[in-house]
């Protein structure tokens, strides 16, 4: 990073911090990235990546289809109440996952997966103070299950368990579908999590997020509270420094944002108004 970028980094030591930021965005959109880069200048928040539960029912699921073995001795982390389950129904197992029929990537059989990782990532986060990142896309399944947005689930989840409020900025990360599809097999190759080819076209194929605009600030509307959202077009091919710039100067962009927005309320800008609703 440059010493012009180092130095503005530096004076956003005088802002106040978001307790909580939601990194959101569809697979591969480069949330991870944006994780990485905030925590390495800002190092004060416990990380919660839904991934890692999301896996470890990957691992429990493909190690019960390929052995035969006593379930009690498996060891797990987050997805114990899943393991209980099998133990009790070990002859009739309904499965959460499978490995898809090419057996590159992995497949959700029951959509309430996406609510049980969730609380698995924010049951073992103990600070107020967090970042979490979380992909969520078109399941029909899920819809059908919940009447509702993926998103408003796990925001909800969130809110129950965190209590989401003026503290919190919802970071949405953007990028095409074929840019995506790109990078979600370069980390195939770099031995990385890899989404079965079929859920990218269809699952994560398009942006469900929905937010409102007023007033140039774009929020998402829970309950009638604003959660401040800051959205990242994130469809360049850049080299590892430029792409450490513009995220830099993204997080830079979104510290100032929150900055406005809290003193925009603290006058008195309170209410939500639904001009237009953006995509």
């Amino acid at each position: 990073m440059s010493n012009e970028g180092v130095k503005t980094i530096s004076s956003l030591k005088v802002y106040e911090m978001p307790k909580k930021v939601i990194v959101i965005g569809n697979s591969c959109a480069g949330k991870t990235t944006f994780v990485n880069m905030y925590r390495s200048i800002f190092d004060i928040y416990d990380e919660i990546d839904d991934i890692k539960p999301l896996t470890e029912v990957f691992m429990l699921d493909d190690l019960i289809r390929k052995n035969d073995m006593n379930l009690e001795n498996i060891d797990v982390k987050y997805c114990k109440d899943i393991l209980k389950e099998y133990v009790l129904e070990k002859n009739n197992i309904n499965f959460y996952t499978k490995l898809s029929e090419k057996g590159q990537g992995h497949v959700i059989l029951r959509p309430v997966l996406w609510e049980k990782i969730v609380e698995y990532s924010l049951n073992a986060c103990n600070s107020d103070k967090f970042i979490i990142q979380l992909a969520r896309g078109k399941d029909e399944s899920y819809d059908d299950m919940e009447k509702t947005n993926a998103y408003e689930k796990a925001f909800q989840i969130m809110d129950d368990k965190k209590k989401l409020g003026k503290d919190t900025i919802i970071v949405n990360l953007k990028a095409d579908l074929k840019r995506r599809i790109d990078r979600n097999e370069q980390r195939k190759r770099n031995g990385g999590h890899y989404v079965d080819f079929n859920t990218m076209n269809t699952v994560y194929a398009h942006d469900i997020f929905q937010y409102d605009t007023d007033k140039g600030r774009d929020f998402y509307d829970m309950n009638g509270r604003k959660l401040l959202v800051y959205n990242i077009e994130n469809n360049n091919i850049l080299d590892e420094n430029d792409l450490k710039v513009f995220m830099s100067n993204n997080i830079i962009n979104m510290i100032k944002y929150y900055n406005k927005f809290k003193e925009d309320v603290s006058d008195g800008y309170e209410k939500i108004t639904k001009r237009s609703l953006s995509k």
